[in-house]
């Protein structure tokens, strides 16, 4: 079996990984070991966000794209007096 030493780990985390063992009556190697485990079986590690556009742009983007009619409102405005 490997060994390893964690150097540098913050107060906070120390004092609620002694909790968590004592709440389950374990060692805290024992429950520092199963945080480990459960972490690296995990099925789906977190992938990196994306923005929403760039997601629909990657959902059309092998079909060709998308042309869009232009929805704007091309008429002249009414010139603005401070006459009035």
């Amino acid at each position: 079996m490997t060994q390893i030493l964690i150097r540098n780990l913050d107060e906070g985390a120390a004092q609620r990984l002694r909790e968590l063992a004592s709440s389950h009556g374990v060692s805290i190697e024992a429950a520092a070991r199963a945080i480990i485990e459960r972490a690296l079986n995990a099925k789906t590690m977190p992938k990196e966000s994306k923005k929403f556009g760039t997601m629909i742009r990657e959902i059309f983007e092998p079909l060709g794209g998308v042309d869009l009619p232009d929805m704007r409102d091309r008429t002249p405005h009414k010139p603005i007096s401070f006459d009035e």
